[in-house]
Formats: C-alpha cells, structure tokens, sequence
C-alpha cells in the first residue's frame, strides 16, 4: 500500500511522518505547529495560542508538555490533516520547529505526541530533518465474534459441538524507552473448553513456540503452559480443562524493540467444545484492551 502523504518535499525543509496505526482502520492525522525559529533573531517562538505552560523555552533542551495540546488543538495552527488506512502518514514540507501531532479513529485512541524537526550540521548550525514518530494507541477497542462475525445474537448448538470464535486486537506500540514490552490476549470460556488456536498478525500466520506461547490462567496471573501441538499449518491442538482460560503471550523476540507491528490487526482464532452446561459463553481480554467482549449461547437439539 502507498503511504498517505500531504505537502511537498523540498530542500530547505523537513517531512514528518507517523507510523504505527491501525492499518485497515480509517485514521485522522493532524499536524499544528507549536514552537517556530526566528532565524533573525536566533530564537525559538511560541506558535499560535501555544502558553508558557504548554512549553517552556527557557529550558535546554526545550520543554514541550505535548499532553497540553489535546484540548486546544481546534486553536492551534493546523499544517494538515490526512486520512488513512494503510497505518502511515506523512507530512511533507515542514519549517524547522516543534510540531503536537494528533491521530484517532472509531476504534483506537492514540496518546499526544510530537517532534522538532531540526538537526545541527557540521558547522553547528539549525538545518531541517526528517523525522519518524511511532503511534501509541492508548486504548484499543477488542472485539469477540463466533466465526462468521456474529457477535449479538445467540446460537443454538449441541453438547460436545465445538464452536468457532474470532478474536479482533490491534498489535500495540511502545515509547522508545519502555522497558516492560508485552502483550498478551486471553480466551475465557464458560461451559466450553478450548481445544484449537490459531494466531495471525497482519497477513501473517505466527508460529507456536518461537512466536507466541499458551500458559493457563490462575485468577488474572500466567500458570502452566498449556500442552500444545502445532501442525504444518500452525493450528495449534489444545489440551485444556472445561472452563480453563486460554493466554496466548507474544515473546520477546516477536514484539522486538522497533515496533515492527504496531498498529497490525491482530486474530486469534479459537475452537471450543460445548461441556455439561445448558449455556455457553465465551470472553476475550487483553493487557492492552479497553474491553471486555463476549458471545453466547444455550444447548439444544432437534
């Protein structure tokens, strides 16, 4: 996919770009100007309706409080909006300065960030540089479905049937600092038990044991791993006790500290089995969701 792109590249300036979005998801991206440089008087200046306590130029390096700009972006000075899908957008054409950047969409929120797009040359002096942020959702929306993307009405199946769910997550991102990067998504059947996972990322099908692992649940902390097999097809045979909550834990080496799949679609394909239970339910959570989904449905026959 072509990355969005706004403005035009020229020598004397910088392009800012944000990666890390929801890819697939429809993106708003706005840049507003906040701190200018006044090459005659070798200065830096507050941008439009940009306060002492929203950045405090007095400092070296300057001080930016990026969270300040949230409520009063509609007074900013707006460089451009760009909507996305493909999880990039790229501003062309920038001064040298300090940009607040905002991106949000139906589904994911992102926190405040922003960059000064500036270097210093061989000589000491200020010249434009282009440069990268990488979008980190605040709050990601999870969504559980049976197979075929029903998520709201019941359905009606036999005792011993396994039953097909869809679970929906968003890969996050992590500041270039973090130092705890994980993530995990959890399955919780009630009536059911787990008996097949399946785990993609993108247009990717991960692999069992170096990409991911499945540990039980006890209360909200990692158990025993679960005994697991996959096939040539990474369709990972479980065997797990009724009511056992499932976790798939991404490792270390799959997250990285790049943040290669930020913003990828995450799906986590479970089959489980209907127990003795008259109903079923099945929820998902995740370490970085905002939520809780479900489905269910009642035993019956014909």
């Amino acid at each position: 996919a072509f990355a969005a792109e706004l403005g035009t590249k020229t020598e004397n300036t910088a392009s800012l770009t944000v990666r890390g979005l929801t890819q697939g998801e429809n993106t708003e991206v706005s840049v507003y100007k906040v701190v200018g440089w006044n090459e005659a008087a070798s200065a830096w200046e507050l941008g439009k309706n940009v306060t002492t306590s929203d950045v405090v130029l007095a400092d070296k390096p300057v001080t930016i409080h990026w969270q300040n700009f949230v409520d009063k972006r509609a007074s900013l000075e707006k460089i451009g909006t760009i909507n996305t899908t493909d999880g990039t957008a790229t501003f062309h054409g920038l001064e040298i300065g300090a940009y607040y950047v905002y991106a949000g969409s139906e589904h994911t929120n992102y926190n405040p960030m922003g960059e000064a797009v500036y270097k210093y040359d061989s000589n000491g002096l200020m010249i434009p540089e282009d440069k990268t942020i990488d979008a980190k959702g605040s709050t990601y929306t999870l969504t559980k479905a049976f197979k075929d993307g029903n998520t709201t009405t019941y359905q009606v199946v036999e005792r011993g049937q396994e039953v097909p769910f869809t679970i929906t997550a968003v890969f996050p991102s992590y500041d270039k600092a973090a130092t705890d990067r994980a993530f995990q998504i959890t399955d919780e059947p009630k009536g059911m038990k787990v008996t097949e996972v399946t785990v993609k990322v993108g247009n990717e099908t991960l692999e069992f044991g170096s990409d991911y692992t499945l540990v039980g649940v006890n209360g909200t902390a990692d158990g025993d791993a679960i005994t697991a097999t996959a096939d040539e097809n990474q369709k990972v045979s479980v065997t797990a006790a009724e009511d056992q909550k499932v976790r798939v834990r991404f490792n270390s080496s799959y997250i990285g500290t790049n943040n290669a799949h930020a913003g990828q679609t995450v799906i986590v394909e479970v089959k489980a089995q209907i127990t003795d239970a008259d109903t079923f339910e099945n929820k998902a959570s995740s370490d970085k969701g905002n939520n809780t989904p479900k489905v269910e449905g009642k035993l019956g026959s014909i």
